[in-house]
């Protein structure tokens, strides 16, 4: 699957730390440079982190429970999105 979690994790669950995941490709976007990789990046390290302290927090600080249930999450992600608020649609272009 494109943009799995595999992509950015090792097989022990831990964030790659690859500079080629926040490689520095700017695009303009109305008269801004945007570092579209670098963002991505930080969002994924802002949602990993968001995982890992949910999982925690349920697991009690049991690390062996919490990786079970970050690998439980993992294999039933399309059953979390569908628990999920979903996705907001575009913003409404104001031309």
């Amino acid at each position: 699957m494109s943009g799995s979690y595999w992509h950015v994790t090792t097989d022990q669950h831990q964030l790659l730390d690859d500079p080629k995941h926040q490689a520095l490709t700017y695009h303009e976007q109305d008269g801004i440079e945007v570092d579209w990789a670098s963002e991505a990046y930080e969002a994924i390290a802002h949602m990993y982190s968001m995982i890992w302290y949910l999982a925690d927090k349920a697991a009690e600080g049991d690390k062996a429970r919490a990786l079970a249930l970050v690998e439980e999450a993992r294999r039933n992600e399309k059953a979390g999105f569908a628990a999920s608020p979903g996705v907001a649609p575009p913003p409404d272009d104001e031309e």
